[in-house]
């Protein structure tokens, strides 16, 4: 029969359960299909084995018509199935001088040089090609193995493929870039660009020319009169200066709370999360002289208490508050969870006992 169709394609989105997949173009043979299974996400593609991983089976009488693969195995919806015919490249019709010329023979010899002939039109088709506007004298050959190997595939000034170096000293910069690399350090690199080079004096001169500009303003104090100080912000609109570091500008927290019963008691409102957090604790009842001073990072927990009357000064490794109003009458405390904006301590009451906290955080 004619070939009448170009087409020698077919793909599918697999569902996970559809076997059979048709194919609408005429074969010659069983064997001139091929079957690829692709996952899309990756790019990973599988051929697939005729018998092991599919059969072909016909469209009505014979092959004319196309058929249809089915594959042993069903494929998930992140694959995609394609069916393509690629047809022996050979001639097997024999022509005896004087002999039959049998029609039906002729023109299935005629039809399996027109399937070739699509099929590498579909092959040349996904080719790299150069425009049919180009000069048809450009040689587009790319260089030998040799002239080729370690280097980029690039284009010359006709546009024919060449090689290309990928070592730096190859790579086209512009004139400005040239003073740059040329550079022997960072320092006069810095300079060409007009960056400053925090590793040396550019700091203290760019603060000495700007608290010498004559508009009435200090934009620096000089650097050489500052030594111990830190640079702070005084607020909006208002020069940065030089000056000594408060405790208040050092992001400790300090706080007060209180507890008398057993579970955990988020702390919040700190602002950062701690490093450490330093305990003064004392009994809540009025009269009692029960201490404890702590510390705790969140995984060591230590304290040091006493009593009443003396008679009990203990160091704990366990906890970092602990409260003993006597026998059978103890809160104690130790932090379990560092947050964000605070802690969590984590409190065992016995009898009855209670507690006034200072904490102190340290960023």
């Amino acid at each position: 029969m004619p070939t009448e169709t170009t087409t020698r394609k077919k793909i599918y989105a697999c569902n996970g359960s559809q076997v059979t997949f048709p194919f609408p173009y005429p074969i010659h043979s069983e064997s001139d299909i091929v079957v690829k299974v692709r996952t899309t996400v990756t790019g990973v593609v599988e051929t697939l084995t005729l018998t092991t991983h599919y059969t072909v089976t016909k469209t009505g009488a014979n092959w004319d018509n196309g058929g249809n693969v089915v594959t042993v195995a069903t494929y998930a919806n992140t694959k995609t199935i394609m069916i393509k015919r690629v047809t022996e490249q050979t001639q097997t019709k024999d022509y005896v001088e004087g002999g039959n010329f049998p029609a039906e023979s002729h023109e299935e010899g005629l039809d399996k040089l027109t399937r070739i002939v699509q099929e590498l039109q579909e092959e040349v088709s996904r080719c790299l090609k150069m425009p049919d506007t180009d000069d048809e004298d450009l040689d587009m050959e790319i260089p030998n193995t040799v002239d080729r190997s370690g280097k980029w595939l690039g284009f010359g000034p006709a546009g024919e493929p060449t090689g290309v170096q990928t070592t730096p000293d190859s790579v086209t910069v512009s004139p400005f870039a040239e003073t740059v690399l040329d550079d022997a350090d960072a320092e006069a690199a810095c300079d060409t660009i007009g960056a400053l080079d925090l590793n040396n004096d550019d700091l203290s001169d760019i603060a000495g020319d700007l608290d010498d500009i004559d508009d009435g303003t200090t934009y620096f104090r000089t650097p050489t009169a500052a030594v111990g100080n830190y640079l702070k912000s005084a607020g909006a609109g208002v020069a940065a200066a030089f000056g000594k570091l408060a405790l208040s500008n050092t992001g400790i927290k300090i706080g007060n709370d209180t507890r008398n019963a057993s579970g955990d008691q988020e702390i919040t409102g700190v602002g950062f999360q701690p490093s450490l957090v330093i305990f003064l604790a004392g009994d809540s009842t009025t009269g009692n002289i029960n201490i404890s001073v702590g510390v705790d990072d969140g995984t060591v927990h230590h304290d040091v208490q006493i009593d009443t009357d003396g008679a009990r000064q203990m160091v704990s490794v366990n906890r970092s508050i602990t409260i003993y109003r006597g026998a059978g009458n103890t809160i104690n405390g130790y932090v379990s969870a560092l947050g964000a904006d605070g802690f969590t301590i984590t409190w065992t009451l016995t009898g009855a006992c209670a507690c006034t906290f200072i904490y102190c955080c340290l960023p």
